[in-house]
């Protein structure tokens, strides 16, 4: 579609044609929930509740408890886990961007006996499935627990862990470098807090 408006802008700048035919045309976007409603705190603990593998316990702990976008909750592995310093770190997130992310003393637990129950190695990741495979584990919690479609996706919660943030009274700029925005025009748009939300 690029490459269509910029052909019309040369044939309209050379004058072969008199309009340009994408002038008044408004395409979808390809997000429609770019501006997602984040998940109320008393869903997400309904979510933390209802676990039933250790898959869906770190999907949780990583996607709403540390903030991660899916693709590197993916390339997480168990080196990343800095457990002297109580950080997880993510090597490479957006735009090539490192950060590091505090972790929650009852996360950190939860991983270090994971990884010791598992024998896991060094540069073991803690996903060896597919984006599918992750977006289905989240889809099958909220279909065990009744919840009716749409259904959240996982970039839900990277949105619903900012937006609660929000509510604790952390500064946007803090949230920002949680996230690993680059802007923090992103960060802002990223944010509702609940206090404007309808809780369901």
């Amino acid at each position: 579609m690029i490459t269509l408006r910029q052909f019309y802008s040369w044939l309209l700048e050379l004058r072969y044609i008199d309009y340009h035919p994408f002038g008044n045309l408004k395409l979808p976007s390809d997000d429609p929930q770019s501006k997602r409603v984040p998940i109320a705190e008393n869903k997400i603990k309904i979510l933390y509740k209802s676990i039933e593998t250790p898959s869906e316990k770190l999907l949780l702990i990583f996607g709403y408890g540390c903030g991660l976008r899916a693709k590197e909750m993916l390339a997480l592995q168990t080196v990343d886990i800095k457990f002297d310093k109580g950080l997880l770190i993510v090597k490479q997130g957006k735009n090539n961007k490192r950060r590091a992310i505090p972790l929650q003393p009852n996360h950190q637990q939860y991983l270090r006996s994971y990884i010791l129950q598992n024998g896991l190695s060094k540069y073991h990741h803690f996903f060896g499935v597919t984006y599918c495979t992750l977006l289905r584990y989240f889809k099958e919690m909220q279909q065990r627990l009744g919840w009716l479609p749409p259904y959240f996706s996982l970039h839900h919660l990277r949105h619903s862990i900012a937006s609660h943030l929000v509510d604790r009274g952390l500064e946007l700029d803090l949230i920002q470098q949680f996230l690993g925005h680059s802007s923090l025009k992103t960060t802002e748009h990223y944010v509702s807090p609940i206090k404007e939300v309808e809780l369901w």
